[in-house]
């Protein structure tokens, strides 16, 4: 059926991805931790291997610590369901050695030092083949079964968690070797083993008091069954019989090649004969569940008695789903997934707590095979019994996992294993409560929520590492859901933003951060820069260090003057030395001094125009194009200006520069004539603070645009002053780009033209008259605004 072979998909994908561990050997027992989120499996080689769930991440399960302490064959592995107070999880294992031995971290961390804690031998006569812990009302026993042909029932005493033990029962009956058990208690804590053995007989013993009260009754016998027909065969194989675990009347036993069914039926008061008393109990065989093709070795149950797994020596895993009630009994059941893989299974087991829904199969492969089940029959939570004490050590694990894997992801962060570092966060995040129910009642943020932030924070420093922006924006969002002033999330989307091109959303989430964040925190500080001048080269074509790509219609203009108003050659021959400078393949020396062919090219300009005649000629031919620049009256400035200014002085006229110290005022400006007093070069850059005016990356109308050369490089604080001020100009428009990928622009206007009266307008990068004649690489543009705007 399709079923069947989705079966068979899901278990061969696992068993090719799970990696050997270390010392694998034989699985031959294993179990799950309360939470499902570890694995033991106990070989024969004495070793348990604890495995962590990273289902999240190709590869299934990784191994978290290997744990040598038996000689011979791991016959049992079992979790607790309870711990002391800042203790790590306990793990049982039993071995053929007759030694059960609990194994614990250290430091109260799944991820710190595993030790074996407390060693108990139990006192049989021969070598031990099984045993189960088991806990009631306070009282913690043990069942032991062994080659000795007897089962044994211990009791914790002492006040310390584990103890020592003391026999309190020694069952007795079997003539050969005891392979498994497996105890039930009923709601009066009432014992029930049923047994396994080499003699061919299945047995239910059952205590005669409650689980608390064997102490005082050492001396009464256990009533026992023996279930005719059930025909155990002579091999191996770990859990041979299992109550089901919602209802101990129905009893599951491996039997050759198929799976027996038995029930348990009360005798009522009209049935009852000389021989049985009315509450006496018989066990009928109910079922036999065929479609194995070797021995079967295992059987477990669903925590809902809903699935029914047995897996055999010829590689075959098979579950059987309850079917809808028909007539009397409980053990309707039918095939529902099977597949084979070829190599002999010597244990299947379920989990129980939230892993409820993951078998898990183990053999001559030395790895388990994994499946998780609730996909195929969807879990029965409802048939399931509440257990509180459970529910608190599963979350409790479950944080000791997400804070393991954090671990080990921050250590590979730190060595910039970015891929590596992803993988253990990956698989912090199923180990941990989803939001709603990570949260305690009074709201405040609990120890699993900051873990789960966390975790996503660090993963979307990976992204950041890996240059995978979008996934680094989908982490920091989910942070941001649950924690909306998170200062790392909005730092960290910033950022991711800046990658995707999102400058307006980065540098919202940027001054967010800013405001929950120290004053001044260098990271946020440079890269809100970063938003500026990525802004300005993206929407503008302005560098970072100003230095921006002239306009190619501004060198057509220019050299079609030279036809067009029958200028000397000398013109058009600057016109391609200026290209040269400004494209760079015309360098300046290493000294920053201009070339000499670039000399040569003035002074020949010079010898044929005034320079005077060289501005207007130029602006001239600037204007024969109206794409390039236009001439507007001069009452179209922000402000009233004169021609004769400067084009400082009518760009700072231009600005209210309330903030200016009067003795840098007066520096600055300048009128010609009379007085022709400019602080140029390098010192009109350096006045500039002094009259109030900071660095703008973006530029806004009312900004002072400057223009230098590249003859000096002095460092400001948010970028590289090329030295020379060449020309100043005020920004009168600021079109932003319409779509994505597209150009905006930026105008400025310069001083008022003495010939025309006129000023001129044009983009800001197109090269002003002004700095056509001037000797200097670049050409750089810089903003400057008052502090006011």
């Amino acid at each position: 059926s399709d079923q069947l072979e989705q079966g068979a998909a899901v278990v061969k994908m696992i068993v090719e991805e799970a990696p050997r561990p270390e010392d694998a050997g034989i699985i031959m027992s294993a179990a799950f931790s309360p939470d499902g989120l570890l694995f033991a499996a106990g070989n024969n080689k004495g070793v348990t291997h604890v495995w962590v769930n990273n289902s999240e991440v190709k590869g299934g399960w990784k191994v978290l610590v290997k744990l040598k302490g038996h000689e011979g064959d791991v016959v049992a592995c079992s979790w607790s369901a309870t711990r002391e107070e800042g203790a790590g999880p306990i793990l049982m294992t039993a071995g053929l050695d007759k030694e059960v031995k609990w194994w614990q971290t250290k430091d109260g961390s799944i991820g710190g030092e595993w030790k074996n804690v407390s060693t108990f031998t139990a006192p049989h006569a021969d070598h031990l083949s099984d045993c189960v812990p088991l806990t009631h009302l306070g009282t913690h026993a043990l069942v032991t079964a062994s080659g000795d042909k007897t089962i044994k029932v211990h009791t914790k005493t002492g006040s310390t968690h584990l103890g020592t033990w003391a026999c309190r029962a020694t069952l007795t009956g079997h003539t050969k070797a005891v392979l498994s058990i497996a105890p039930s208690i009923d709601f009066d804590g009432v014992l029930t083993i049923a047994s396994a053995s080499l003699d061919g007989s299945a047995r239910l013993w059952t205590a005669p008091s409650a689980l608390p009260d064997l102490a005082t009754v050492t001396d009464t016998p256990w009533a026992t069954v023996t279930l005719a027909g059930a025909a155990i065969s002579q091999h191996g194989g770990d859990r041979r019989l299992a109550f089901c675990p919602t209802d101990n009347a129905l009893l599951a036993v491996t039997s050759h090649k198929s799976v027996l069914l038995w029930e348990r039926w009360e005798t009522l008061e009209a049935d009852a004969t000389p021989e049985t008393k009315p509450t006496d109990p018989r066990w009928e065989q109910t079922a036999e569940l065929k479609g194995h093709g070797g021995f079967v070795n295992s059987v477990s149950w669903r925590a809902d008695g809903a699935l029914l797994a047995s897996c055999d020596h010829a590689g075959q895993l098979m579950t059987w789903r309850r079917a809808a009630p028909s007539g009397e009994g409980l053990g309707r059941f039918e095939p529902f997934t099977s597949c084979v893989v070829g190599t002999t299974f010597w244990t299947c087991v379920f989990s129980s707590g939230r892993g409820v829904d993951m078998m898990a199969a183990g053999g001559f492969t030395g790895v388990p095979m994994v499946v998780a089940t609730a996909e195929m029959a969807p879990v029965e939570f409802e048939r399931i019994p509440a257990d509180t004490k459970r529910a608190a050590e599963t979350e409790r694990t479950s944080l000791e996992v997400a804070t393991f894997f954090k671990a080990k992801g921050n250590d590979l962060f730190k060595n910039q294993k970015f891929t590596d570092a992803l993988e253990w966060y990956s698989s912090a995040l199923p180990a941990l409560p989803p939001p709603s129910a990570s949260t305690s009642e009074t709201n405040q943020p609990s120890e699993a929520r900051d873990t789960r932030l966390a975790v996503l924070c660090n993963m979307a420093a990976c992204d950041l590492g890996l240059g995978h922006f979008a996934a680094a924006d989908a982490h920091c969002t989910q942070v941001l859901e649950d924690f909306p002033e998170h200062p790392k999330a909005l730092f960290r989307r910033g950022t991711a933003r800046m990658g995707l091109n999102d400058l307006v959303g980065a540098e919202e989430d940027l001054l967010a951060a800013q405001l929950v964040l120290p004053p001044g925190e260098p990271q946020v500080v440079t890269a809100l820069n970063q938003v500026a001048f990525s802004k300005a080269y993206n929407w503008f074509g302005l560098g970072q260090d100003g230095l921006f790509d002239v306009e190619e219609a501004s060198y057509l203009t220019l050299q079609a003057a030279v036809d067009i108003k029958g200028l000397p050659d000398v013109f058009g021959s600057h016109v391609q030395t200026m290209r040269m400078i400004h494209t760079g393949e015309m360098k300046l020396d290493k000294d920053g001094e201009q070339p000499q062919k670039l000399a040569e090219s003035i002074q020949s300009l010079d010898e044929a125009f005034p320079e005077s005649q060289q501005l207007e000629v130029t602006e001239e031919a600037l204007l024969t194009d109206a794409s390039v620049s236009e001439a507007v009256p001069n009452d179209q400035a922000p402000k009233p200006a004169f021609a004769g200014q400067g084009c400082m002085q009518y760009a700072l006229d231009q600005m209210t520069l309330a903030g200016a110290q009067p003795d840098a005022l007066m520096d600055a400006r300048f009128v010609v004539p009379p007085v022709s007093r400019c602080p140029k070069n390098n010192g009109f850059i350096r006045v500039l603070p002094l009259l109030g005016l900071t660095r703008a990356v973006v530029p806004q109308v009312g900004d002072l645009a400057v223009y230098t050369t590249g003859y000096v490089v002095e460092k400001d604080k948010i970028g590289l002053a090329r030295g020379q001020a060449a020309h100043a100009a005020i920004v009168v428009q600021v079109d932003l780009p319409s779509a994505a990928g597209e150009k905006g622009e930026v105008i400025v206007q310069s001083k008022i033209s003495k010939a025309s009266g006129r000023a001129l307008r044009h983009p800001v990068r197109v090269i002003p008259p002004i700095n056509f004649n001037v000797a200097g690489g670049g050409p750089y543009v810089y903003f400057y605004r008052e502090a006011a705007r």
